[in-house]
């Protein structure tokens, strides 16, 4: 059922449709073309040219590792480090048994130092020609995520030829036997937590011999039948073009405060939700729900406490302006 609007809302809201924001930018990013109903794996291009080096490490035999990062509010993997094998590894024909001494404390570093989770695994079937989890893959999988109480886990399978890798991301979820394939959302910018982590001098980390990588045949979110024009409700702000527009510049400054991302994103009800983080940590999931700009922005905190204050909203017809003012009410520490 529609909300009624009181009488200083419907003016703010002609003042709104009367006074649009001219704006340079016409398109909405990428990620909010991406429908709600799919997950992906959201990483780097980096890390993906790490994963590539890891696999032509080993051609004839199986490798793997562990993948580290978080999860976004609405549970897709975000894949910051790849961890590769360790120096006592198990590597077989048809089989990877990682170092549990080396993960242990690699983990410990990447947990603790920077904040990350592990999030999921990989390994390489060689040139078996399986791009998908075994049977015994599954099994175990679906085995360990339930004991281990985990929703969902995140499992990559590699393949290679004497020249070039592949991967493919497969999640896998507590509540349901079978697995599914998912698309990569590969952003084309360096890691900042492999460089961090590299100019600490931290010795017990091992990187692959393979010094080129060559990633092909991937799956990938603007390649596959995930990408679809979003359809908004009849009412929703976005609906209009210039909102998209405006929507892109606030997502701009948000990405543009230091130590800060910003990864946007659709619930359910195709609204848009802008999860930030600092470093590594969340900071905010910031809401836009049906009647923004009328209402205001909801925001809250990573473990899901409403901090909004709808007394100090001030949308006077300027979206842009009256977001800025609002986000820097709250005072986050980077702000």
């Amino acid at each position: 059922m529609s909300k009624r609007l009181n009488r200083s809302q419907k003016k703010r809201w002609t003042l709104f449709n009367n006074k649009r924001e001219k704006s340079t930018y016409t398109k909405i990013p990428k990620e909010l073309s991406t429908s709600s109903s799919h997950d992906y794996v959201l990483t780097n291009q980096e890390e993906m040219d790490i994963l590539s080096r890891y696999i032509l490490d080993y051609k004839n035999i199986e490798t793997g590792g562990q993948l580290f990062g978080y999860w976004t509010f609405d549970g897709k993997p975000v894949v910051l480090y790849v961890l590769g094998p360790g120096p006592m590894a198990g590597h077989h024909s048809a089989f990877f048994m990682q170092d549990l001494d080396y993960l242990r404390k690699c983990a410990r570093i990447l947990k603790e130092k920077y904040g990350l989770d592990h999030v999921g695994e990989w390994h390489s079937h060689h040139q078996l020609g399986l791009d998908h989890p075994s049977g015994h893959d599954a099994r175990n999988l679906s085995t360990n995520i339930r004991r281990l109480g985990y929703e969902k886990f995140l499992l990559c399978i590699g393949t290679c030829t004497d020249s070039y890798s592949s991967i493919n991301a497969f999640m896998f979820y507590q509540n349901k036997d079978d697995y599914d394939q998912i698309p990569w959302l590969i952003k084309n910018v360096e890691s900042p937590f492999r460089k961090m982590i590299e100019e600490a001098g931290n010795s017990i980390f091992i990187y692959p011999l393979t010094s080129t990588s060559n990633m092909k045949n991937v799956y990938e979110v603007h390649h596959s039948s995930h990408v679809s024009k979003v359809k908004y409700g009849h009412s929703y702000w976005l609906n209009e073009a210039n909102s998209r527009a405006i929507l892109k510049q606030i997502v701009d400054y948000l990405d543009s405060i230091p130590s800060q991302k910003c990864i946007p994103t659709l619930d359910n009800n195709n609204e848009i939700h802008l999860v930030t983080c600092h470093e590594s940590e969340p900071l905010a999931d910031i809401h836009f729900p049906l009647h923004f700009p009328i209402d205001p922005p909801i925001i809250r905190t990573p473990e899901g406490r409403k901090i909004n204050n709808d007394n100090i909203w001030r949308f006077d017809g300027n979206i842009y302006e009256a977001f800025i003012l609002y986000y820097k009410s709250f005072n986050f520490k980077i702000v």
